[in-house]
């Protein structure tokens, strides 16, 4: 049933009003629906300070409105959530039984001990630590500090890694004085600091035995090797004496003369290493001959009649004579060269200047290459033209019609049209200081980071003038006056918002006389000059001063129909205006 009113007429006594027993009834209605359908009286009761739901095993519920919680105290509950209204901590001062899982973001902190009967799991992420101070234990392990210990007499301490896994002493036992190892690993032992094992740096591996550090190994005592010894490095000796046959398979080392691998080289500094045949006889090398006597000394031949080749370049210090034809690839020469024929070669050098036979001509510095016709001669290039670099002309440069003089650049016939590439730009950049000047620049869409003018207007009969910005960008107007002369028509389709800042809106007529628009902690208030005349707050307007009603009217027909009570308020009485005392 809906909420019934009493109708109490428009005047005391004016018989317009509900009779005394339809407004008792109504009244009567209103507290049978107030105690018997609504939740008081019927599934909620409230006796003294105590709030209890009437049916039986029902839950009595208590929400907030919104994201608003329940506050009982300075208990809040809001949702699942328990905290405290007031930022203090929540005691709980008895024993508390929680059936399922505790969720704690902040931390935990108990001064008694803590018993699980379950496991206990710590950490859900590689960045979690877990950490103990004192003593911990686990069974019959005990850690302190950086002691691990067991707990049983006499118990071993077993450290085994998981599957293949391993710790930093798996597979090695120690047991009395023995070091086994179940592996084929080595075994290393090293000593801390300047301090030595019995081993120090022998390696043992098989029936081989080595240094480990690559350094030489002494042996001060005598030495009797029974079986055949071979020496695959440096043999170095005071005096030998052998008998046999003797095979080196390191370096041998014979009064300045050192052989190694397949070298022979001189060992004591600037000495000569000469290789010389006996009476008439030729030195071989691989299959080519040297001739040291005779009328053929210093011949160069080989045993199969084939060229000898010069792998590297070959410096003549005297005079060259070739009986034969000279084939190369590149010749340097000093002095004129004279060539009567073609030159079909790879490159020819002439000082500094190179031609190649493809048709290049370059300069082994930084010098120019000239070419200077004789009297009024041109140098014609009849073909496509590259210029790679810097290209430099000194005075006038023709292209077609247009031309390039000094700083001119203008057209012997028709426009200039600079039209750079499908989406590129064309980019005039003045140095520092520079302008671009022009009488008319015509454009379709320009772009600038500065637009200077004293004049901005468009170029079409009636038609609109757009300023705007790019997304939240703001039009900042950087002068303090802006002029008209006549009136000024703002047309919106939408909000005209001032903001002012910290400011006050002044609104002036002949620049003396003004009127005041001032925020005054979000309430508006408007002044005379500077005097406050009327302060609004919210719906409620307030005025400095007297107030006069140049109508023939004022309605009083919202004021209350009872008296407030408070002096100096106005309220009416039927028809009747009054003011309370």
């Amino acid at each position: 049933m809906a909420q019934q009113t009493i109708n109490v007429g428009s005047s005391a006594n004016d018989g317009t009003g509900d009779p005394l027993r339809t407004a008792f009834n109504k009244i009567n209605d209103n507290f049978t629906e107030l105690y018997g359908a609504s939740p008081f009286g019927k599934q909620v009761s409230i006796s003294g300070n105590q709030i209890s739901a009437n049916a039986s095993n029902a839950d009595l519920v208590l929400s907030g409105n919104g994201t608003g919680g329940v506050v009982a105290s300075a208990i809040k509950i809001s949702g699942t959530s328990l905290s405290s209204s007031d930022s203090t901590q929540i005691q709980i001062n008895e024993n508390l039984d929680v059936g399922g899982n505790i969720t704690a973001s902040g931390n935990i902190t108990a001064t008694g001990n803590i018993f699980a009967n379950g496991n206990i799991n710590l950490g859900n992420a590689s960045s979690d630590q877990t950490k103990v101070v004192g003593v911990f234990e686990a069974d019959q392990v005990q850690i302190d500090g950086t002691t691990i210990t067991t707990n049983t007499t006499n118990g071993s301490l077993s450290l085994t890694g998981n599957g293949t896994g391993g710790v930093n002493i798996d597979n090695l036992t120690f047991n009395d004085n023995a070091i086994t190892s179940a592996s084929n690993a080595d075994i290393n032992l090293t000593p801390g600091g300047t301090g030595s094992v019995i081993a120090s740096a022998i390696k043992i591996k098989g029936t081989s035995l080595s240094s480990d550090d690559s350094s030489i190994i002494n042996i001060n005592e005598g030495l009797v090797v029974s079986g055949t010894g071979n020496f695959s490095g440096t043999l170095t000796t005071a005096n030998i004496a052998t008998t046999g046959t003797h095979t080196v398979t390191g370096q041998l080392d014979v009064d300045g003369v050192r052989l190694k691998d397949n070298e022979i080289t001189a060992t004591r500094s600037n000495d000569n290493l000469n290789i010389s045949s006996a009476g008439t006889g030729s030195v071989k090398i691989n299959g080519i001959s040297i001739v040291g006597s005779g009328s053929d000394k210093g011949h160069i031949t080989t045993d199969d009649s084939s060229a000898v080749t010069f792998g590297e370049a070959v410096a003549v210090q005297g005079a060259l004579t070739v009986s034969g034809t000279i084939s190369t690839a590149d010749v340097t020469t000093t002095g004129n060269t004279t060539i009567s024929g073609s030159l079909t070669t790879g490159t020819f050098n002439v000082g500094d200047l190179n031609i190649n036979a493809d048709g290049k001509i370059s300069t082994d510095t930084n010098g120019n290459i000239d070419l200077d016709p004789n009297g009024s001669g041109a140098i014609n290039l009849t073909g496509p033209t590259n210029v790679t670099g810097v290209g430099t002309v000194d005075g006038q440069w023709n292209v077609d019609n247009l031309r390039l003089d000094g700083n001119v650049l203008s057209s012997t016939s028709g426009s200039i049209t600079l039209s750079p590439a499908a989406g590129t730009n064309l980019v005039l950049g003045p140095t520092s200081g520079g302008v671009v000047t022009a009488p008319e620049l015509q454009a379709t869409l320009g772009e600038f980071v500065t637009l200077r003018t004293d004049t901005l207007s468009t170029d079409t009969s009636n038609a609109n003038l757009t300023i705007g910005t790019q997304g939240t960008g703001h039009i900042v107007l950087e002068t303090e006056k802006i002029a008209r002369t006549g009136n000024l028509e703002f047309d919106m389709s939408g909000y005209v918002v001032i903001d002012s800042g910290a400011g006050d809106i002044y609104l002036k007529d002949d620049g003396t006389g003004f009127g005041i628009l001032s925020n005054s902690a979000g309430n508006l208030e408007i002044k005379s000059g500077n005097t406050t005349a009327l302060s609004m707050t919210g719906a409620n307007v307030a005025a400095q001063g007297n107030l006069s009603v140049a109508g023939a009217q004022v309605s009083f027909a919202n004021l209350p129909t009872s008296d407030p009570g408070v002096a100096g308020r106005l309220w009416r009485d039927g028809t009747t205006v009054k003011i309370s005392v």
